[in-house]
């Protein structure tokens, strides 16, 4: 998995060139049925603190100004899709009637066919011709020391819509209240609308807890933990929007 992740990363960093918003990539090693190895531009700085509103404030705009210079960048890449990643949902749904007790809150299994019947919507509105990062978190930034942004980390980048890298940085606050107010702070989001957000989350939850019970993992070992703990946070948050 990580070899192919890095060879992804080296892809798009050599597709999209040298910006300020994201490390440029200065060389590739990459030994046939060997070593993979990526020499990026070393960023001094620091990962933001989202706790702090001014840190949280620079993600939120850094982001926006992401999205804007990735719009229309997916002319000519051979990548995958967003849209063609949500087809890997198909597994999920005849499977949550027969995992072991505990994977998903009972809630989540009472209304899986709800949010399985609103899967279409949100893969239409998936589609696009953008390049998307798909992992914008606290431990893939990196705030500058003239306190600029800097997105490291394109390992699972995709091409879809412009509103994915809104949603997911974020998931930051997924279980709180404050992910709404976020959300409508969004352009993108508000357009996309209120349910759509709400399946993406709960499908994204449920997917990531049916994984711990499937996926094989090997070297990396602390995944399966990171799933559960994501899943957990995702489904919370899509149950307090579902009863809000």
């Amino acid at each position: 998995m990580t070899p192919q992740m890095f060879r992804h990363e080296a892809q798009m960093l050599t597709h999209l060139g040298a910006n300020a918003l994201w490390a440029e990539l200065q060389a590739v090693l990459d030994e046939p049925g060997g070593w993979v190895a990526l020499l990026l531009e070393d960023v001094p700085g620091r990962p933001p603190d989202m706790t702090r509103p001014d840190d949280i404030a620079l993600v939120l705009a850094g982001t926006d100004q992401l999205v804007e210079q990735l719009s229309d960048r997916a002319t000519g890449l051979d990548i995958a899709t967003y849209a063609q990643s949500f087809t890997r949902y198909d597994e999920l749904w005849p499977a949550i009637p027969d995992l072991p007790p505990g994977v998903l809150p009972v809630w989540a299994r009472d209304h899986a066919d709800e949010f399985q019947a609103r899967q279409p919507d949100l893969i239409a509105s998936a589609v696009g011709n953008a390049v998307i990062h798909n992992d914008i978190r606290n431990d893939n930034l990196i705030v500058r020391e003239d306190g600029s942004l800097v997105f490291v980390d394109w390992g699972v980048a995709r091409a879809g819509a412009s509103w994915v890298d809104p949603l997911v940085v974020r998931l930051e606050w997924v279980e709180h209240p404050t992910f709404d107010d976020l959300v409508h702070q969004s352009p993108a989001l508000a357009n996309l609308g209120d349910d759509q957000v709400t399946t993406f989350l709960f499908t994204f939850g449920a997917w990531l807890a049916y994984r711990t019970t499937v996926a094989v993992d090997t070297g990396l070992p602390t995944l399966n933990d990171f799933r559960t703990r994501e899943s957990a946070r995702l489904l919370e948050g899509a149950r307090r929007r579902r009863c809000s």
